[in-house]
């Protein structure tokens, strides 16, 4: 058993070490490779010296190609936004620095609602960011971070306080950016009055409830150094800059400065804090500020994102689940319509039907009667004209005689037909018809139509002419 144990021991010792410490080394060199990208978003009014900032906290010149617009475009001019983008190498860690800068912010005489494009551009650069992150393949591989993950409010020195402007503008974007308050120019302010004004900004934060960039607890394994550096950053919120982009000789220094008719002001040394900031922004915090990005400001934009989505899902299901009854109810008013439309159809058609047999059976009638026209009109022909003597003419319209056989009839309807009459005395008595001596006309007739089924109803008489 003691021979098993100190095997063991034995083996315990040789793989003491297993390759995993080289890890950081791994990232390090995977992102080295990789690069990293930082996108710092610039609000606050024209003349602060937002661009000079920039240019001296990355050594760089971003705005060479700006062109300043004269006093009076300003009247109507809205905000705009615009993006620069350099690529910067220090000691082989490469850095990809985008720079969102607002011209026209506060510009404008009504300044109402200015804010707004800000925000939609912040969520419009979360909305791609989550798409790209939702996609596969290369897509996925090609994922650019244009995120904000900072944003320098300048504030003018010539203020007391927050502007209702300031207020609102970052209410608006306290949830969707880290917010880092700057007072541009302040070698325009005394220390005394610099930090009255601090105090006053930091009070009108704490009034109105508005939340910025809130610094990291140190750990306890933390050096002292760090902790210090920290506190000294934590307590220059928010940051009094100076900003220039001119490189000076001072007594054989080559500094950044500023100069004055009294004076140079080295913006590096302590009369303003802008090695502060850029200490803050570039070496001690800004893998924290892309961190509380991704973590924070990101991961709310997502969730109320898919809760979103979530609701407009949930309103089409209950909008589908209610639309079966809907969709009965609807389908019974169509079949009662339908129903309707047949049966009058079905109406129709059998009109259709009996007016078709109704004019048939006229088209019969019409037929024969006028078959039966043809034939009597081809034997009117052979009937000669009847010539009465003058004596016979009245002097008024006679009236209409008729004669039914040898008798003789007043007759209301004239639907008859002569058969036939003759004026030589050697014709019958029953086939012509002859002024006899009383001077009355006896005329043989015979019916042509239905119209004598019953003579009880015509008058007879032998009236003379």
């Amino acid at each position: 058993m003691a021979l098993r144990r100190l095997s063991t021991r034995k083996r315990r010792t040789k793989v003491e070490h297993v390759g995993f410490s080289s890890l950081p080394e791994q990232v390090h060199r995977k992102s080295l490779k990789k690069g990293f990208e930082f996108t710092l978003l610039v609000v606050g009014d024209t003349g602060l010296g937002k661009s000079t900032l920039v240019n001296s906290l990355f050594m760089t010149d971003l705005y060479s190609e700006r062109i300043l617009d004269e006093v009076t475009e300003k009247i109507s001019k809205t905000i705009s936004i615009t993006t620069r983008t350099a690529e910067l190498e220090e000691k082989g860690v490469k850095l990809k620095l985008t720079v969102v800068d607002t011209p026209g912010f506060g510009d404008s005489l009504n300044t109402d609602e200015s804010w707004k494009k800000i925000s939609e551009y912040i969520d419009q650069q979360f909305y791609s960011y989550y798409l790209h992150e939702s996609s596969y393949g290369i897509e996925r591989k090609r994922l650019q971070d244009t995120r904000i993950h900072c944003c320098l409010y300048f504030l003018p020195p010539y203020v007391r306080g927050l502007r209702p402007i300031d207020i609102e503008t970052m209410k608006c974007l306290q949830s969707r950016v880290n917010i880092v308050p700057v007072i541009g120019k302040a070698d325009a302010l005394t220390k005394k009055e610099l930090e009255t004004l601090k105090n006053n900004i930091l009070n009108d934060i704490d009034k109105y409830d508005i939340k910025i960039y809130e610094f990291p607890v140190c750990d306890s394994d933390d050096d002292e150094d760090f902790k210090k550096l920290d506190n000294e950053i934590k307590n220059a919120i928010p940051f009094g800059i100076i900003g220039s982009n001119t490189v000076m000789e001072v007594g054989g220094k080559r500094i950044r400065g500023r100069a004055y008719p009294w004076g140079i002001i080295d913006i590096e040394s302590d009369c303003c804090d802008f090695a502060k900031l850029r200490t803050f922004l570039c070496s001690s915090h800004m893998q924290d500020l892309k961190d509380l990005t991704h973590d924070i400001h990101y991961e709310n934009y997502r969730t109320d994102f898919l809760k979103s989505q979530n609701n407009s899902l949930c309103e089409q299901i209950s909008d589908q689940a209610y639309k079966p009854r809907e969709n009965k109810l609807r389908i019974d008013e169509t079949d009662k319509l339908l129903q309707q439309k047949d049966n009058e159809l079905k109406k129709l058609q059998e009109l259709i039907v009996k007016m078709k047999q109704n004019l048939n059976t006229k088209n019969e009638i019409l037929f024969v009667e006028k078959n039966f026209a043809v034939e009597e009109n081809s034997k009117s022909e052979e009937i000669l004209p009847v010539i009465l003597p003058p004596e016979a003419i009245p002097s008024k319209p006679p009236q209409v005689l008729r004669t039914f056989g040898k008798s003789t009839f007043t007759i209301a309807n004239a639907n008859c037909a002569i058969i036939n009459r003759a004026l030589n005395k050697n014709s019958k008595s029953s086939d012509f018809c002859l002024p006899s001596k009383n001077n009355t006309i006896n005329y043989n007739f015979k019916p042509q139509s239905t119209n004598f089924q019953n003579l009880n109803n015509y008058q007879t008489s032998s009236t003379a002419i």
